[in-house]
C-alpha cells in the first residue's frame, strides 16, 4: 500500500500557502523577535516546514478519501487502490486484473519455402506489439509436419501460401484486441513476405478495473447474489464460483453486459404459452454480451449436393446445437483451402434455424424454433450455392464436399445457460433460457477537413476509440453522432475539422430478417416484437474495418 504523495511538485500552491501561514503564526506567536519574513528562517525552515507539512495534509486526505465509498465514488482516480480493495472485499468485491490479448495470425508467403518465425519475434498492429507464442516452422509438406508447432504451408492462389501462428499482446489490456482481418507489420524480414493479418477475432485482451469501475458494480456487491433482481443476478453470474460449478470459467468475471427481459416486458412472449394470449409470468429471458467484439470463428464443414441449379450446385450444410450454440450467422463459405482476401465465399440461398429440445437435465419452456435462436439450443439448416464444383446428375443427394466456413457467434452462451439452470441456482419460480444479444452491425462514414495544416492524424486510434465507444454501450437503444463527433474531436489536432458522420446499422433479427437503419443524427433500434427485437435485447457492434474516413485539404486562408 502506498498512501504518499509521489512528488513535491504535485501539491497544490494554495495547500502550501495555508501551510506557510500556519507555520509563520505559530512561529511568531512562540518568538515574536524573530523575524519570519524573509532569510534563512524563512526560507529554510518555515519554507521546507510548509512544503512537508502541506504534503502530509494531503497524504492524510488521500487516505480518506481512499477509506469512504461516497469519497471513492466522488473522486474515484485520487483513492490508493490497495485501501479499496481492501474496503471493496467487505462487499465481497475484488478487483479484476488486465490480461493480455492472443490470437491467431495469417502469414502469407510468395514462395513454398520452408519458414521458421522464432518464439517472441515480433508483428505490430494499431500500435500494439504482438510476439510468437512458440517457434513455429511452416513447411511444404505434410510428411514433415510433425511437431505441435510445425505448420503446413498451404498454397491459397498463385504464387501465395499461408500458415497460422498463435500470437500474445506485449501490453495487457483491450487494447491488444483486433477484429478479423486486422494488418500486421513483421518487426524483422521474412523471406517472401506478403502480408500479415489477424486469422480471428482477438476478444481475450482485459482491461483492469478502476475504482470507477468497481464503484459502479458496486451494487451487484452488496446485493445477493441470487436469481433475484437485475442487481443481483449479474453479480451472482459475474462471481460465481469455478470450484463449485464445473461449467464456470474465469471468463464469467469479465462478461461485459446483460439484459434480462422478463414478466411485463413487451420482448417476454414465452410466458403466453397458454390457452389465453396473456403474460402469465414465470419466464425470464437472458440477452448475453460477452466482449466488445463478436467471436469469429474459422472451422471446416461438409456440406451434401441436394440440386442442381442453373450456375451450379445447391449444397447443405447442418449445425447441430453443440457446433457452434447460438451463432449468429455463416459469414463466409469457400471451398476448402481456398480461402483468400479475394473471395467472397458462396451465396447462401437459405438459413433455416430450428431447436433441438432433447437431452438430460433442465430445458426451458421453448414451443417454437424462434424462441430458441441464438440460444444454445438453436439448430441450422444452411444452403448455398456452390458455382465451382462440377458433378454428375448421379452425384445429387450423394456427393460430399467439406468446405471452410467462417460462424459469427457470441462466446459463453452455453456455459452461462448451464450454470443458470443448476438446480442450485435456477430459480424455483422462473425459467430462464439465455441468449446471445441481437446484433447490430453498425458502420460509420466522415471526412476529416484540413485548414493550412499538415499535422499528422492518428487515424488508427480514432477508429479504436469510436469502436471503444460504441462497443461499450451495452443494450442502449441510441447511437448519437454528437457524442461520436466528440470521440474524434478530442483526437484531432487545432485546425483540423469533420464532416457529418453518417451511421449504418445492419440488425440480423431471430426470425433471419435483415434489417438496415441509417441516420447521420442519431441511429436507433426500431421495435419488432414479433422478432424480440428493440433497446433491451439489441446491441451495437462497431468493427474498426467498417469505418471510412476520407482526408480532405481546404487552401482556404484562415482569417
Amino acid at each position: 500500500m502506498a498512501i504518499d504523495v509521489s512528488t513535491l511538485n504535485q501539491l497544490s500552491t494554495t495547500d502550501i500557502e495555508q501551510a506557510t501561514a500556519l507555520a509563520t503564526q505559530l512561529l511568531s506567536e512562540k518568538f515574536p523577535n524573530i523575524d519570519t519574513k524573509r532569510g534563512v528562517i524563512s526560507e529554510l525552515i518555515i519554507g521546507v516546514d510548509a512544503i512537508l507539512h502541506a504534503a502530509q495534509l494531503a497524504n492524510l486526505e488521500l487516505e480518506r478519501k481512499s477509506h469512504s465509498l461516497y469519497a471513492i465514488g466522488q473522486t474515484p482516480a485520487l483513492a490508493d487502490d490497495d485501501i479499496v480493495n481492501d474496503v471493496l472485499s467487505n462487499y465481497r468485491m475484488s478487483r479484476r486484473t488486465s490480461a493480455a490479448a492472443a490470437g491467431a495470425i495469417t502469414i502469407v508467403l510468395s514462395q513454398k519455402l520452408v519458414t521458421t518465425i522464432p518464439k517472441g519475434f515480433g508483428f505490430a498492429a494499431n500500435g500494439v506489439t504482438y510476439t510468437a507464442d512458440a517457434t513455429y516452422v511452416a513447411r511444404p509438406n505434410t510428411e514433415n509436419v510433425k511437431a505441435t508447432t510445425d505448420r503446413l504451408l498451404t498454397q491459397i492462389a498463385t504464387d501465395r501460401y499461408a500458415f497460422t501462428i498463435n500470437v500474445t499482446a506485449g501490453t495487457a489490456g483491450s487494447a491488444g484486441n483486433v477484429t478479423n482481418g486486422t494488418s500486421f507489420s513483421p518487426l524483422s524480414s521474412i523471406t517472401s513476405i506478403i502480408s500479415v493479418k489477424a486469422a480471428e477475432t482477438f476478444t481475450s485482451g482485459i482491461d483492469a478495473q478502476t475504482n470507477a469501475d468497481l464503484i459502479a458494480m458496486l451494487n451487484q456487491g452488496i446485493a445477493t447474489r441470487a436469481w433475484s433482481n437485475r442487481s443481483s443476478i449479474p453479480g451472482m453470474i459475474r462471481n460465481a464460483d469455478s470450484a463449485q460449478f464445473t461449467v464456470v470459467t474465469s471468463a464469467f468475471a469479465t462478461i461485459q453486459d446483460m439484459s434480462i427481459v422478463g414478466h411485463g416486458d413487451a420482448e417476454m412472449q414465452r410466458d403466453q404459452h397458454t390457452l389465453f394470449p396473456v403474460s402469465t409470468g414465470g419466464r425470464c429471458d437472458l440477452y448475453l454480451r460477452t466482449d466488445q467484439y463478436r467471436k469469429t470463428v474459422k472451422a471446416t464443414k461438409s456440406a451434401t449436393l441436394i440440386q442442381r441449379t442453373a450456375d451450379g450446385g445447391s449444397w447443405q450444410m447442418t449445425f447441430a446445437k453443440t457446433d457452434f450454440p447460438g451463432f449468429y450467422e455463416i459469414s463466409k463459405i469457400v471451398l476448402q483451402n481456398e480461402v483468400t482476401e479475394s473471395l467472397q465465399g458462396y451465396t447462401i440461398k437459405e438459413d433455416l434455424r430450428g431447436v433441438d429440445l432433447t437431452g438430460t437435465g433442465y430445458i426451458p419452456d421453448i414451443t417454437s424454433s424462434l424462441e430458441g435462436v441464438y440460444s444454445k439450443y438453436q439448430t441450422a439448416t444452411i444452403r448455398f450455392e456452390d458455382t465451382d464444383t462440377a458433378f454428375a446428375d448421379t452425384d445429387v443427394g450423394t456427393k460430399t464436399q467439406n468446405y471452410d466456413i467462417t460462424v459469427e457467434m457470441m462466446s459463453l452462451v452455453p456455459e452461462v445457460q448451464d450454470f443458470l439452470s443448476d438446480r442450485r441456482v435456477r430459480s424455483p419460480g422462473a425459467d430462464i433460457l439465455v441468449k446471445a444479444a441481437i446484433p447490430c452491425d453498425v458502420s460509420l462514414g466522415f471526412s476529416t477537413q484540413r485548414n493550412n495544416t499538415t499535422e499528422v492524424i492518428d487515424f488508427s486510434a480514432i477508429k479504436t476509440a469510436l469502436a471503444a465507444h460504441v462497443n461499450t454501450r451495452g443494450f442502449s437503444t441510441s447511437i448519437y453522432a454528437g457524442s461520436l463527433a466528440g470521440v474524434v474531436a478530442a483526437l484531432l489536432p487545432a485546425n483540423i475539422e469533420i464532416s457529418a458522420i453518417d451511421m449504418v446499422g445492419r440488425i440480423r433479427k431471430p426470425d433471419g430478417a435483415v434489417q438496415y437503419i441509417t441516420d447521420n443524427n442519431v441511429l436507433t433500434i426500431p421495435e419488432t416484437l414479433t422478432a424480440y427485437t428493440s433497446g433491451r435485447t439489441t446491441a451495437f457492434f462497431l468493427d474498426e474495418n467498417s469505418i471510412e474516413i476520407t482526408d480532405l485539404t481546404s487552401t482556404a486562408l484562415l482569417v
